[in-house]
């Protein structure tokens, strides 16, 4: 599992309902968990860390997190520790196929390592397929048709981006 983002220790709980501390605090010497201070310095190698990982933490900051979004968008399977905030779209894309939501999210810090272990690659496999057909629901792809490398599909992809997506909820 990988995190990286502000941590706030003097702030005991009202940051991140306590998780991003715990995490820090419970897992910093944990083998295959690693959580890190910071990721706005270098994007390029946070993203890289996201993408090498299995499960990327999306856990609450003041409220609401992007990391689920960041993480669909790397391939890597979202960790929700965010009790009681809903995720973007969740009328409209099956979120258990492809990320995994603990609730009681302080409670289960503890036993973290663990829980993830007893989780079959095959079941990490299918939920990073499932990520392959909804990472385009969390991006503004119509701002970018003059990007010097343009992403492979853009047209087809604009019917399944973010602008879509909301359009969708609003018809909902």
């Amino acid at each position: 599992a990988f995190f990286q983002g502000k941590r706030n220790l003097h702030i005991p709980y009202e940051y991140s309902f306590g998780i991003r501390q715990g995490l820090y605090k419970a897992h910093r010497n944990t083998p295959r968990i690693v959580v890190k201070e910071g990721h706005e310095a270098n994007r390029e190698t946070y993203f890289e860390n996201m993408c090498g990982s299995k499960f990327c933490v999306a856990a609450a900051g003041f409220g609401f997190s992007t990391r689920a979004y960041e993480a669909a968008a790397a391939g890597c399977v979202p960790l929700i520790m965010q009790d009681g905030i809903e995720q973007a779209y969740e009328e409209l894309l099956p979120w258990p196929l492809f990320a995994l939501r603990l609730n009681n999210s302080l409670a289960q810090i503890s036993n973290l390592a663990a829980t993830l272990e007893k989780i079959p690659d095959a079941t990490v496999r299918a939920m990073r397929s499932h990520l392959y057909c909804v990472w385009p629901r969390f991006l503004w792809l119509r701002h970018d048709r003059g990007a010097r490398t343009p992403l492979p599909g853009a047209e087809r992809l604009l019917s399944f981006d973010a602008f879509e997506s909301i359009i969708w909820t609003l018809r909902k």
